[in-house]
């Protein structure tokens, strides 16, 4: 426990100095459209990456809180890796989100980058895709069935992520809107043909 704060603390840094390192590259050759557009998808991949690493460990929390069956050794454990996922993916995803809000806030037509679009897309997704891969034992438990509290935190927090980017692809007026549209109908259109099945 005592060396883990240590390397908790070095991996911020090195995070922090690779987002530095990152953007000072970008600032220094403004001509470079290329380049720009290869930082733009680390940021964006990295801002993913810790959104993801942050629900994780959200999920994982809300676990321990609901699920109050069992206490022993190990869920102080799993307690203990839920809370770094959160203390390393908050910090990131304020840096890199207050980034993008400066970036919006200089250029306007920041928004209609094809980087951010990229991260959008990948972020409903995958959120998404989270929400309905536990729905099947929630469902299960509403109607009876043995209780996961695992399936319904992370239903809880998939769902919570996916509705905060789909406000921000209607706040920014996104063009991956129909993408959205197709991915809903198609989902929609396979799950009438597995319940009819």
């Amino acid at each position: 426990m005592i060396i883990a704060i240590p390397m908790l603390l070095f991996m911020a840094a090195v995070g922090y100095f690779a987002i530095v390192g990152i953007k000072t590259t970008i600032e220094r050759r403004k001509d470079s459209h290329g380049l720009t557009m290869i930082g733009e998808l680390f940021k964006y991949a990295a801002l993913l990456i810790a959104v993801v690493i942050t629900c994780f460990g959200l999920a994982g929390l809300l676990t321990q809180l609901i699920d109050q069956t069992v206490s022993s050794y190990n869920d102080k454990i799993d307690a203990a890796r839920w809370l770094a996922f959160v203390f390393v993916g908050i910090p990131i995803v304020a840096i890199i989100g207050r980034w993008i809000k400066r970036d919006f806030r200089k250029n306007s037509d920041a928004s209609q980058e094809p980087a951010w679009q990229i991260y959008l897309l990948a972020a409903t997704t995958f959120s998404f895709m989270v929400w309905f891969v536990p729905a099947a034992n929630t469902l299960k438990w509403l109607a009876g069935g043995v209780y996961y509290p695992r399936s319904f935190a992370q239903i809880f927090i998939a769902l919570t992520s996916w509705l905060i980017h789909l406000k921000l692809i209607s706040n920014h007026k996104s063009s991956i809107v129909n993408i959205h549209r197709f991915i809903g109908w198609f989902s929609g259109a396979i799950g009438l043909a597995v319940s009819a099945i």
